[in-house]
C-alpha cells in the first residue's frame, strides 16, 4: 500500500531506521482431513480402573472396532509383542496415564524402546500410534509427547473427541516410519485436531447475490474454512457433480436463475444416488447423517433463504436439504450449523 514502517531506539543516545522491501508471503493450502475409517481397526486400551475400561471399551466395540483391554501396565509390552507374533497386529493403543505401578509414561517408553531396538523380519515395521488419556491438566500433553506419545485426551473423554483423535491418529500413520523421528512429531490434541479438520474444510457457497457472497465467504474464510462460490443453481450442480469428494458441505440459497436451490438440490441427490450408489434417504432426522466410519457420505445441504414463509423448511427438507437457515445470515447460526453437520461426529 505504499506506507512506510519503522522503529526507532534512543536507549543509547542515537537514533536509527532502515528500510527493507517484504514480498507478500505466499498462501499454502490446507492439507485435507480424510477421515480414517475405524471398523475393523485393533486397539489395546489400558486402564486400572475398570468402570472407565468398559465405557470406553463399548465407545470403540459400537463402531466395529476390536478391542482388547487390559489393567495392568506390565502387561502391554508383551501383549503387543504376542500380537506381532501371532500375525494379528494392534493398529493404535489407548493408554491412562495414571496408574500404579508402570505408569502410562513408563508404558510408552517401553514400547517407543523396543520398537527402536527391534530390527529383524519379526520386529515392528510401523510405529504403533499411542493416545494418552489424563484427568489432569492439558499441560500434561508436553510431558506425554516427549513420551512418545502421538495424541492426548483430558478425561472424561467425549465420544466425538475420542473418535476424531482416533480417525487423526490413524491417518497420520506413516508406513516405515522411524523412532528417530520422533522428535519431529508434534502431539495431536483434541483442539489442535479440530482446527486442522475445520481449516480444511471446503465449502461450496450457492448464492447469486454479488453482495451476499462476499459477505459470506468473508465470514466463512476468516474463520479458516475454504470457500467456493457458485454463482447460480446450475453451477452449484456442475461444480458438486466434478469433483463431488472436494465439498464437505453446500450453502444452497433458494432463489437463484437457472435452477433455484430445491430444484439444483434435487439433481445433487439424484447424482448421488446414481454415480455414488448411495440410497435415497427421508432428511427430515439428524439421524440421517452418515456417521464417522463410512467413506461415502453424502454431501449437507444447508438452505439459505431471505423469505421465512411457513412451510419453507418442510420444502427444503422434502427436497434433500439437511438444515435451513434465514437471511440476512448470522454469524453464530452458521458456525452452529457447520458444527452440526460437519465439524461434529457423532455415532
Amino acid at each position: 500500500m505504499n506506507g512506510d514502517v519503522w522503529a526507532e531506539s534512543s536507549s543509547g543516545g542515537s537514533i536509527f531506521h532502515f528500510t527493507a522491501w517484504l514480498g507478500k508471503a505466499g498462501e499454502k493450502e490446507p492439507g485435507k482431513f480424510t477421515p480414517v475409517s475405524l471398523s475393523g481397526k485393533k486397539v489395546l486400551i489400558v486402564d486400572d480402573n475398570r468402570t472407565n475400561l468398559e465405557i470406553l471399551d463399548h465407545l470403540l466395540v459400537s463402531v466395529g472396532m476390536g478391542v482388547v483391554a487390559l489393567t495392568r501396565g506390565e502387561e502391554v509390552l508383551p501383549a503387543i509383542q504376542r500380537a506381532i507374533e501371532t500375525g494379528d497386529r494392534f493398529h493404535l493403543s489407548i493408554l491412562d496415564i495414571q496408574m500404579p505401578g508402570v505408569s502410562g509414561y513408563d508404558i510408552a517408553k517401553q514400547i517407543r524402546g523396543w520398537e527402536g531396538e527391534s530390527r529383524d523380519d519379526k520386529g515392528p515395521k510401523t510405529r504403533l500410534p499411542l493416545v494418552a488419556l489424563s484427568s489432569l491438566m492439558a499441560r500434561d500433553a508436553r510431558k506425554c509427547e516427549e513420551a512418545g506419545f502421538d495424541g492426548f485426551l483430558s478425561k472424561p473423554v467425549r465420544r466425538e473427541n475420542l473418535y476424531l483423535m482416533l480417525e487423526g491418529a490413524l491417518g497420520k500413520k506413516v508406513e516405515g516410519t522411524k523412532t528417530t523421528d520422533l522428535k519431529s512429531r508434534k502431539i495431536m490434541t483434541q483442539y489442535s485436531l479440530r482446527e486442522e479438520k475445520k481449516h480444511s474444510v471446503r465449502i461450496l457457497l450457492a448464492e447469486d447475490n454479488p453482495v451476499n457472497q462476499k459477505l459470506a465467504k468473508i465470514m466463512l474464510t476468516k474463520a479458516g474454512y475454504q470457500v467456493e462460490i457458485a454463482n447460480n443453481g446450475k453451477e452449484a450442480v456442475e461444480k458438486f457433480t466434478g469433483t463431488p469428494e472436494d465439498f464437505d458441505l453446500i450453502f444452497m440459497d433458494i432463489q437463484m436463475p437457472e435452477l433455484d436451490g430445491l430444484e439444483a438440490t434435487m439433481a445433487i441427490r439424484k447424482f448421488e444416488i446414481q454415480n455414488l450408489k448411495l440410497e435415497p434417504v427421508v432428511q427430515k432426522q439428524q439421524s440421517t447423517v452418515i456417521n464417522h466410519q463410512s467413506s461415502i457420505k453424502k454431501v449437507p445441504i444447508v438452505a439459505m433463504t431471505a423469505h421465512a414463509m411457513k412451510g419453507d423448511r418442510e420444502r427444503c427438507l422434502e427436497a434433500g436439504m439437511n438444515d435451513y437457515i434465514t437471511k440476512p445470515i448470522k454469524r453464530e447460526l452458521v458456525f452452529e450449523v457447520l458444527e452440526k453437520w460437519v465439524l461434529r461426529k457423532e455415532a
